[in-house]
């Protein structure tokens, strides 16, 4: 008898454990979804003949006065820099970027960041600390390339980069963000871009939530899959005639439903998914296909301090999503 309690206390303690530790992770999976941030602007990467600061600048203007004003940000690829902190010696390298326009667009944080501010500029808490010896740098003056910049702002960015309202005549612009509008993505695209004779192709990272959603929905499901199964098996322990095979239908039906109504609530498909025509056969196969080109697009072109941070997020959230489904599978064996 004492074994048998003895044993009995090991197993719950073995299956206590296996619960905790699936539900952190699935908690750390969760909070890295929820962290994942929507990117509020259409990122375009230029092409053919690059706009430089006059060109952009006049094209900032000129939407400025249009009847539709669609704000817009430029920026500049300065490469890896090296920054100087003159006071004490110290130095360090990071990527350095320039802005011409809304600063909010790049990056909603950069919110307050003015147009005209020359000798600003914005890093990360990393080149700050390594700079400055603290992370609230706020104030401080860094050289950068032979000029001096007062620190703005110290972001928590996962990237060293320091980004600049750039004043060289020989600068070029590489890439485009455009504010989201009342009208499709496209069509403001290609209205923007029409107006200022540019050309460049849209790469957006909105299938990365979407990819930790559905790892999200991995461990439920499994949950879910192993209450049905006990069910199926219960209600075959019991004949037509009897109560409890009824009760176990119940059960059964009752998962089925909760499982048709969690997930078709959680499970939403793009308008643009859908075709017009549902004897066009072919529609899905070049869906598909150019999702895997804007996929690999995304994941080859440069990124933004944002959308770097989604990716590492994203990443997060589906190996702790895994992590829990194997640790659920473990819980029911042990």
């Amino acid at each position: 008898m004492i074994r048998i309690i003895q044993t009995f206390r090991v197993r719950f303690a073995k299956r206590l454990i296996f619960g905790l530790l699936v539900l952190i992770c699935y908690a750390e999976s969760l909070l890295s979804y929820k962290n994942i941030q929507e990117e509020q602007s259409i990122s375009i990467f230029l092409s053919a003949a690059y706009p430089d600061q006059e060109q952009m600048e006049s094209i900032l203007d000129m939407d400025q006065d249009a009847e539709e004003k669609i704000s817009a940000c430029f920026y500049w690829d300065g490469g890896i820099t090296d920054l100087y902190d003159q006071q004490y010696g110290r130095s360090a390298s990071a990527l350095l970027g320039g802005l011409y326009g809304e600063a909010s667009l790049y990056d909603q944080r950069l919110n307050g960041f003015a147009q005209d501010d020359k000798k600003g500029c914005v890093i990360d808490e990393r080149t700050a600390e390594e700079l400055f010896g603290t992370r609230q740098a706020e104030g401080s003056i860094l050289s950068l390339q032979g000029q001096e910049y007062v620190v703005r702002m110290v972001l928590p960015w996962k990237q060293q980069i320091i980004l600049i309202r750039p004043d060289q005549a020989e600068n070029v612009g590489t890439r485009l963000f455009l504010e989201e509008t009342k009208e499709s993505r496209e069509a403001t695209v290609r209205q923007f871009m029409l107006s200022c004779g540019l050309t460049g192709t849209v790469v957006q990272g909105d299938f990365l939530k979407t990819a930790a959603g559905a790892g999200l929905m991995l461990c439920p499901a499994v949950f879910l899959l192993f209450l049905l199964r006990r069910a199926l098996s219960e209600r075959k322990g019991h004949t037509e005639k009897e109560a409890g095979y009824w009760m176990w239908s119940a059960a059964v039906l009752l998962l089925i439903a909760a499982a048709v109504f969690f997930f078709g609530s959680k499970i939403e498909i793009p308008r643009d998914w859908i075709p017009g025509q549902w004897s066009d056969f072919t529609f899905w196969q070049e869906k598909i296909q150019t999702l895997r080109q804007e996929i690999r697009m995304y994941l080859m072109l440069p990124k933004t301090v944002l959308q770097t941070e989604n990716i590492l997020l994203c990443f997060q959230s589906a190996v702790f999503s895994l992590g829990a489904v194997f640790l659920s599978i473990f819980w029911k064996r042990v």
